[in-house]
């Protein structure tokens, strides 16, 4: 099965932000119905700690597929573009890290 991202709250409501994501990670993306979803995995892990279920690919198939919606593949497109920018972002972030270390550190000069 090819990767997926499930995504709740507001990403899950922005088409834009599902597309990025999607293209950049090359994954499709699926939104769950599911309201708080935080909540909600809090319990699966209690579920499955306390014995309701075995494992939690067992809780996951109870309690989070019914509430995902289809799946919407990566544009190809953008993925595309996506691929050939990440070299020029990975340099600027490798390329900035000194300047990261310097303001979390307070350094002067």
């Amino acid at each position: 099965m090819p990767a997926e991202l499930r995504l709740s709250g507001g990403a899950a409501r922005s088409p834009g932000l599902r597309a990025i994501l999607g293209a950049a990670t090359g994954a499709a993306t699926r939104i769950s119905a599911r309201e708080e979803a935080g909540a909600a995995g809090a319990a699966m892990m209690a579920a499955v700690a306390t014995g309701v279920y075995p494992d939690m690919a067992a809780c996951v198939e109870a309690w989070v597929s019914p509430h995902l919606g289809p799946a919407e593949a990566p544009d190809p497109e953008l993925a595309a573009t996506y691929a050939r920018l990440f070299p020029a972002y990975r340099a600027a972030r490798q390329a900035l890290e000194p300047v990261w270390d310097r303001m979390a550190g307070h350094e002067d000069g």
